[in-house]
């Protein structure tokens, strides 16, 4: 019995060795990684095949279908799975694989955030308007302001 409780209470410690100074540099990670996830949205894988159909390249889609089947799938793929095997981000996941393939995370992390960076822009437009709106929202109920009047 005695041999059970020494088990069960080793177990118990070994859950969660992390200290308080580890959890907040983990709880500031994971900030930055929920505010990267929030500016990163699906519809970035077409915005390039979009761009090259509207300026007519048409051709353009059978690379892209077949780099996105043989690369991006597998890649994305390798983040979800992989990464959550091994309880790890894209960079430790390229990094188990060898040193020089840390880069390509690197580059996928960067390329998504280029290409979200217009939709950044339109979301600021966006939530400027929305604080104009929510500053003025008294006087416009009430007929007050200056810039509603007819």
């Amino acid at each position: 019995m005695n041999r059970f409780r020494i088990v069960r209470t080793i177990r118990m410690t070994q859950i969660n060795p992390t200290s308080q100074d580890e959890r907040d540099k983990r709880s500031q990670l994971v900030d930055i990684l929920m505010f990267c996830g929030l500016i990163i949205n699906p519809s970035l894988l077409w915005i390039s095949p979009t761009n090259a159909f509207l300026y007519g390249g048409v051709y353009f889609f059978i690379p892209y279908i077949l780099t996105y089947l043989l690369l991006a799938f597998p890649l994305i793929h390798l983040e979800i799975f992989v990464g959550q095997l091994h309880q790890c981000n894209i960079l430790a996941i390229f990094r188990r694989y060898g040193w020089a393939f840390q880069s390509i995370g690197i580059l996928i992390f960067i390329q998504f955030f280029i290409q979200s960076v217009r939709n950044i822009e339109i979301s600021y437009v966006a939530l400027e308007h929305v604080k104009n709106v929510l500053q003025d929202l008294t006087d416009m109920l009430s007929c007050q302001s200056e810039r509603y009047r007819g």
